[in-house]
């Protein structure tokens, strides 16, 4: 029983420096996409106020959101103890991937 339950502590800690590492990717990505979109209106490369920015951003957001659901659903099928505090940390970078841009 404590092997186990130290094996779960350890994939707690690894699971945590993994979605730590990924939430600064989601946000990096993000921040990108928002500079581009950015510089695309500054240029005035977009004339027509109804044409979407870029639809590779919105697929990228798209893509984002699926990914983060994902991991969320697959953290909870992992039965670590624990884990708010890591599924806190997806929450807060979902909500910055703009999901009212998508369709």
């Amino acid at each position: 029983q404590l092997k186990t339950l130290q094996n779960k502590i350890c994939q707690k800690q690894v699971l945590d420096h993994i979605v730590t590492q990924y939430v600064a990717y989601v946000d990096d990505v993000m921040k990108a996409i928002k500079k581009t979109e950015e510089s695309l209106r500054k240029l005035k490369k977009i004339r027509d106020p109804n044409y979407k920015v870029n639809s590779d951003d919105d697929k990228i957001r798209r893509q984002l959101s699926l990914d983060v659901n994902y991991l969320l659903l697959s953290i909870g099928g992992m039965h670590l103890p624990d884990v708010k505090d890591i599924e806190l940390k997806l929450e807060s970078v979902k909500d910055t991937i703009v999901v009212d841009k998508l369709p």
